[in-house]
């Protein structure tokens, strides 16, 4: 889990951690927000991969209004981190978003036979 956070403009990436299963679903509870969308992204790689990874899919949380967002992820490397993206509509320097990331639910994929 990620504690309330600040964002002010543009993107930041959080620390790679390792997965704890195959799936995952991810919330995201925007607390605040003054104006604008905060964009979230999953990224994975394996551990022998260099660079920033690969964004796991186009699916991906978009939050304009407090509340909790989820989305689920399928078939992950083993590695993962997420992008925030605060996008606005136009710069002022008071403008932010306040978000926290609420603990992820992992699962594996259980093939039956």
């Amino acid at each position: 889990m990620f504690d309330a956070q600040y964002i002010l403009s543009g993107a930041l990436f959080s620390p790679w951690t390792a997965r704890e299963g195959d799936n995952v679903v991810i919330h995201v509870d925007l607390v605040g927000i003054t104006k604008g969308t905060l964009t979230v992204q999953l990224f994975h790689k394996n551990e022998e991969d260099d660079g920033p990874g690969r964004q796991v899919s186009i699916a991906e949380i978009e939050a304009s209004k407090a509340g909790v967002d989820v989305v689920g992820y399928y078939g992950l490397d083993e590695l993962v981190r997420y992008k925030f993206i605060y996008t606005l509509d136009a710069s002022n320097v008071l403008d932010h978003a306040l978000f926290r990331m609420l603990d992820p639910v992992w699962f594996d994929t259980v093939n039956a036979g």
